[in-house]
This record gives structure tokens, sequence and C-alpha cells, in this order.
């Protein structure tokens, strides 16, 4: 057995210093700043560029990735569901403006949790009559509930202001989370209409809690509701109304831009819904009669 300790091929620093073991940053405060860089929104190659300068290494971009991914690594090494939640909780609120909100029952377990960020804090601000309710149930192995507020932007669209988990709708959680809210936005008394789903159950608390506010139920389950009411036999079956006409007065009703308007469009539809039963009646009245 012969060993060759000649090296075979070109050596200068400059080969050296491109090794991997050579490019890796182990200096903490500049990790520390790339995370803060990283948090705020920083590309790559900004991070790339910030590198170059402030070490003497020759770093490649898939140093930046790496470096970028070792914080999230970390946060994953965590052993239980708490420490991973700190991890992240934490990792939000080090961004300037946002902020979170634990709350524990009498065992100590987490029953909500609420998170605004500075955008959402903004677009509250900019746009804080309608806000709109919206909750998703089971969102993680622990059942709890996605509990969202929303106002619509400037284009129509709509925009998240306050997300909360929550263990359950119940009383207590749910006035954790208008607790929250109303600290986190001071301007929280501009608020002129709530917009809800027909499974919340709280609109008692939403008025305590929102004096000025006026409480409604979507104009989606409205229309979904008359629909389900209109098909009962009680009330002469599916083939009784035209429910493209009652759908588009709802419509014409939620687009009416003064009480005259709107009760107009109400009594109006209303005379239309009673011809419809009458001639209807008259329908069947003739086929009894036929009949006999």
């Amino acid at each position: 057995t012969r060993c060759v300790v000649v090296h075979n091929h070109a050596i200068d620093h400059n080969i050296y210093s491109n090794y991997p073991s050579q490019r890796r940053i182990e200096d903490e405060g500049v990790i520390d700043i790339v995370n803060e860089m990283r948090l705020a929104g920083s590309k790559p190659r900004l991070i790339l560029q910030f590198l170059r300068r402030s070490t003497d290494k020759k770093i490649i971009l898939r140093d930046v990735h790496n470096l970028v991914q070792r914080p999230k690594r970390e946060r994953r090494t965590a052993s239980t569901v708490e420490e991973r939640l700190e991890l992240v909780l934490r990792s939000f609120c080090s961004s300037e403006g946002n902020s979170a909100t634990v709350f524990v029952d009498d065992k100590k377990t987490a029953q909500t949790i609420a998170v605004l960020s500075h955008q959402m804090h903004r677009f509250f601000e900019a746009f804080p009559q309608i806000v709109l309710l919206d909750s998703t149930h089971n969102t993680n192995a622990s059942r709890y509930q996605l509990f969202s507020f929303m106002v619509n932007d400037v284009f129509g669209q709509g925009q998240y202001v306050q997300h909360a988990l929550v263990e359950n709708e119940s009383h207590a959680c749910m006035k954790d989370v208008i607790l929250a809210f109303k600290k986190g936005n001071p301007s929280w008394d501009e608020i002129r209409v709530f917009m809800i789903d027909k499974d919340f159950s709280e609109v008692s608390l939403l008025r305590q809690a929102f004096p000025r506010a006026t409480v409604l139920l979507c104009w989606f389950h409205v229309k979904k509701y008359l629909r389900a009411e209109m098909a009962k036999s009680e009330y002469g079956g599916r083939y009784t109304y035209d429910m493209e006409k009652v759908e588009d007065s709802v419509d014409m009703m939620i687009r009416a831009d003064s009480r005259a308007s709107y009760m107009k469009v109400f009594y109006q539809k209303l005379g239309q819904l009673q011809g419809d039963v009458e001639r209807v009646w008259q329908g069947r009245a003739s086929t009894s009669r036929k009949q006999h």
C-alpha cells in the first residue's frame, strides 16, 4: 500500500476560501442581523450583499438560503407544542408593530390566542366602519377554531384585521377575542356595523362590547334562509314563489341608498309575492274543481 502526500491539483488561497467550510458563517451577531433582515422581508440577494460587505468570506447565494433556513429548523426542533408556539409567537412579535395575546383558563391551558400584525392595524385604521366576522372550525389537531375579523378595502377586497385561535365559541373565549381586538385597535369605537354568519351565538356580547355598532346577518345567509323557508310545504312548497324574484329583492334592498328606497323595494316586491301566492292558489283550486 502506498500513500501519496502531494496534492495533484493547484493549491492557492482563492481555491481554499471557496470551500464550504470556509464560507460558513459562525458569528452569532451576523446571524442575528440576517435573521432580522429575513423577518423584515429582505430578499436573499440583499442579504448576500450585506454578508459580503461585513465578512471576508466568499459567500454565494446557496449559503444565504442555508443560513435563512437555519432559524426555521431550530424552531422545528422544539420538543413540545407549547415550546414551538412560544418560538413562533416570539418571532412574530419581534417585528415592529406586531402583537400577540394569549389567554389561559384556570388550568393554565391556552383558550384564546389572538394575533395582530402591523399591516392589519393599518387596514383597520383606514376602513373601520364595517367589520365582518368569520370562523373556521377544527383548524389543528387540538380542534381549535380560527376566529377572524375582516374589513373591505377601497377595492372591495376583504382584508383580515385580526386572527384568533379559540378553544370554542364560548362566552369566555369570545370575550377574550373582543378584548384583544379593542386593545390592539384604539379606534374600535368607529365601528358602525358587524356582519356575522348564522352560527355566531354571542350576539349579545358583541352588542354590549360595541354599543354604537349594529349587528347584521350576512346577506348570503339571509338568502339561503329564505330559500329554505319558501321550500317548506307549510308555505306552499318551492313552486309557490318565484325564488329569483325574492333574491333580486334582497339584492335591491341591500343596495338601497336610503330608507325610502328600501321601503319602496320592500312593498313593491311584497305585492309581487302576494300575486304569486294568489296565482298558485287559483291554479290549485281550478285543478281541484276539474278532478271533482
